[in-house]
C-alpha cells in the first residue's frame, strides 16, 4: 500500500496545470473584450449589408433608447461579475445574482411600457414571416460561438455551480449580442423585439442551463 505522502505526489501531478487554473481570469477578460468589440464591428457591418433591414436610429437623443440601451449594457456587464464570481470558491454572489434580476425586470418593464396590446396579436402574426429574423438568427449564433469560446476557459477556475456559471456567461454574451442588435434594428415594435431579440436570448440561456454539465465541467 502506497504511504500517504505518495499518494498525496500522484494526486498532485493528476492535477491540471497549477499555473493555468490560477491564471485563468486573465485570459478570460481579453477575450471576451475582444468579442465584444468584434460583435460591435460585425453588428455594424450588418447595418451596411443590409441597410433595409438594420440601421443606426437617427433619433440618438431618445432617452427611452438610451436608457434601453444601457440597461442591456449593465445586464451583460453585471452577468459577467456574476460568472467570474460564481467561479471562484466561496465568492459570494448574492448581491450581483439580485442586481442581473433587477436589470432583466427593468428589460422587461421596458418593452412593456411601448406595447400596443390592442395589436399585439397581429403584429406577433407579422412577425412570424422569417424574413423579419435576421435579428433572432444573429443573436443566437454570435452569442452561442461567444459563450463557447469562452466555456473552456472558466473551466479552469473548477467552479461549483456549473449551472449558474453557465447562464450568467450566457447572459454576459446574450445581452450584449442583444444590445448591439437592439442598437442598430429598424424594427421599434415590441413584437419583434420580443420575438427576435429576447426569445433567442432566452433560448440560449435554456439551452446552455441544460447542457451545462458539459460545458462546464472540470
Amino acid at each position: 500500500m502506497k504511504s500517504h505522502q505518495a499518494l498525496i505526489n500522484q494526486l498532485v501531478k493528476d492535477l491540471p496545470n497549477d499555473s493555468e487554473s490560477k491564471n485563468w481570469d486573465k485570459k478570460f477578460w481579453i477575450v471576451w473584450f475582444f468579442f465584444f468589440f468584434l460583435t460591435a464591428v460585425l453588428t455594424y457591418a450588418s447595418s451596411l449589408l443590409f441597410p433595409q433591414d438594420i440601421y443606426l436610429p437617427h433619433d440618438l437623443k431618445n432617452a427611452q433608447f438610451w436608457t434601453e440601451i444601457t440597461i442591456w449594457l449593465l445586464l451583460s456587464l453585471a452577468s459577467l461579475r456574476l460568472t467570474y464570481l460564481s467561479a471562484l470558491p466561496g465568492a459570494n454572489t448574492t448581491d450581483t445574482r439580485n442586481f442581473c434580476i433587477s436589470m432583466a425586470a427593468l428589460i422587461s418593464v421596458a418593452i412593456l411600457f411601448h406595447t400596443s396590446f390592442t395589436s399585439l396579436y397581429l403584429d406577433f402574426l407579422t412577425e412570424l414571416n422569417m424574413s423579419q429574423g435576421p435579428c433572432g438568427i444573429f443573436i443566437l449564433t454570435i452569442g452561442a460561438i461567444w459563450t463557447f469560446a469562452l466555456a473552456s476557459m472558466v473551466r479552469k477556475a473548477a467552479p461549483t455551480n456549473l449551472s449558474l456559471t453557465a447562464v450568467s456567461l450566457t447572459l454576459s454574451t446574450g445581452a450584449a449580442t442583444t444590445m448591439f442588435m437592439h442598437l442598430f434594428c429598424r424594427h421599434e415594435s415590441s413584437s419583434h423585439i420580443i420575438m427576435w431579440h429576447l426569445i433567442p436570448l432566452i433560448l440560449l440561456v435554456f439551452i446552455t442551463h441544460n447542457i451545462s454539465p458539459k460545458i462546464m465541467r472540470w
